[in-house]
């Protein structure tokens, strides 16, 4: 299998699925090979993206809707170059669990600043959070440099 960077959220209905989506779009864009994939600490597995952060993908010209949620597991984060979470919070509590496998602890890290948590919020928490991932993850990706990224 070829590695990938793992975006970690709690749920892996919204910020993780959303950070794996944009990275995955500027990517292709710019003709890295690298991709990403996304899981939650506390997902249930194979629910659908949230309806919110499917609307905030579809103003970047990306379809989120067959994303399927996914728990985080020693298999994803064994093949993950980099493991990414969404807030400082996350990346400690994750490298807590790892602490016997020093190795992953090493690949965590979170972005910066903390994505908030859209879930259960409005259109606009949603649309917040989309772009402050856009713009970490479009620079991340190597699309180009500042600027709105949206098709």
């Amino acid at each position: 299998m070829k590695p990938y960077i793992l975006f970690v959220c709690s749920a892996n209905t919204c910020r993780s699925a959303m950070a794996e989506a944009l990275f995955n779009h500027y990517a292709a864009k710019a003709g890295i090979s690298l991709r990403a994939r996304s899981c939650g600490l506390d997902a249930e597995e194979g629910l659908p993206a949230s309806l919110g952060a499917i609307e905030a993908m579809e103003a970047y010209g990306i379809d989120l809707s067959s994303h399927r949620t996914q728990r985080i597991s020693a298999e994803l984060m064994k093949n993950a170059l980099m493991i990414i979470t969404m807030t400082k919070e996350e990346a400690q509590y994750l490298t807590a669990l790892l602490e016997h496998s020093p190795e992953l602890q090493k690949r965590v890290s979170a972005l910066e600043p903390d994505i908030p948590e859209p879930y259960g919020g409005d259109e606009s928490d949603y649309r917040r959070a989309a772009a402050m991932l856009d713009e970490v993850l479009s620079a991340l990706a190597g699309a180009n440099e500042g600027g709105d990224h949206r098709a």
